[in-house]
């Protein structure tokens, strides 16, 4: 399966939903890089967080 990477266009559509700026994490740390039961593991584009 391909995915692609997020462009600076798909951020500023994401932006005119969410105004909070905090949520959007566009630097992840490996924190962000697995599932709940850590089966699976790949480095995220960005994280939409939800406090």
């Amino acid at each position: 399966m391909s995915y692609n990477k997020i462009t600076s266009e798909d951020l500023e559509q994401l932006r005119s939903f969410i105004g909070d700026e905090d949520r959007f994490i566009t630097k992840p740390t490996v924190h962000w890089d697995h599932d709940q039961f850590k089966t699976v593991r790949a480095m995220p584009d960005l994280v939409l967080f939800n406090p």
